[in-house]
């Protein structure tokens, strides 16, 4: 084992100054902020609402006495309607859970305010995009 030290290897910390950071070339255009924070508020509308239907049965796709609140199940029609593909038993045996229930109005929630407020951006955007996954894989093509 060599006790001589390569220059090359020397890793030597780079501190930026305020000054460095604020003339900084930026990657996007405002064009582009805009559309993508348009596109998070509108995502984030979704997921809300999607929520606060399924909770209060506002009568969009969920009527009233399907309401969460009046003893309804958010699951239980989506997962229980599954007639075809290869999670057609998995999701049936999901369907009407309350353990599947919490855990979907609770990501319903979750995104919904994470999107709209952009807080924690990067795991509403995973949990979104696997929540989302799951529904597609429930609609199987």
């Amino acid at each position: 084992m060599s006790t001589k030290e390569h220059p090359s290897t020397v890793r030597v910390p780079v501190h930026t100054t305020v000054e460095d950071t604020a003339t900084a070339p930026s990657t996007i255009t405002p064009t582009a902020a805009n559309l993508i924070a348009i596109t998070r508020i509108a995502m984030g509308l979704v997921f809300t609402w999607a929520f606060l239907d399924k909770t209060f049965g506002l009568g969009y796709a969920t009527p009233e006495q399907g309401a969460w609140i009046n003893g309804g199940s958010p699951t239980k029609g989506f997962l229980g309607g599954v007639d075809h593909g290869p999670f057609q038993s998995l999701f049936n045996s999901w369907a009407g859970d309350p353990w599947a229930n919490w855990l979907f109005m609770l990501g319903l929630a979750g995104i919904g305010i994470a999107l709209l407020t952009g807080v924690a951006m990067r795991i509403a955007a995973v949990s979104g995009s696997l929540m989302l996954l799951l529904m597609w894989a429930a609609e199987w093509p």
